[in-house]
């Protein structure tokens, strides 16, 4: 068994090949493979290949745990350091005025 597939990242698949036109007439079997499969393709149109598709770079988070842990080792900030902290914080937000939005 691979070091990742102990992490719980399965190995990769190998790459299939398939032509454009039979990726187009079967997009959503091809999009089902990459999600649930871990399947990766590369699309050819003759002999160029335009493209691979595969599944993105899961990333491993922390578990509860090692957040508690990772939280418990910050450095705690002195009353002063605090205060100092939030005046900054409070003046970069005067600064920086984000783009409202439409749809909030």
């Amino acid at each position: 068994m691979s070091t990742l597939a102990v992490r719980g990242v399965p190995p990769l698949t190998p790459l299939q090949t398939v032509t454009a036109t039979e990726f187009a007439r079967n997009f959503s079997s091809f999009m089902n493979q990459v999600r649930y499969q871990g399947a990766r393709f590369e699309i050819k149109r003759g002999n160029e290949v335009l493209a691979q598709v595969l599944p993105p770079k899961r990333m491993k988070g922390l578990s509860m745990s090692e957040l508690k842990v990772l939280l418990e080792d910050l450095p705690v900030f002195s009353e002063s350091e605090a205060l100092d902290f939030m005046r900054d914080i409070n003046s970069a937000n005067a600064v920086y005025k984000p783009e409202v939005s439409a749809w909030d």
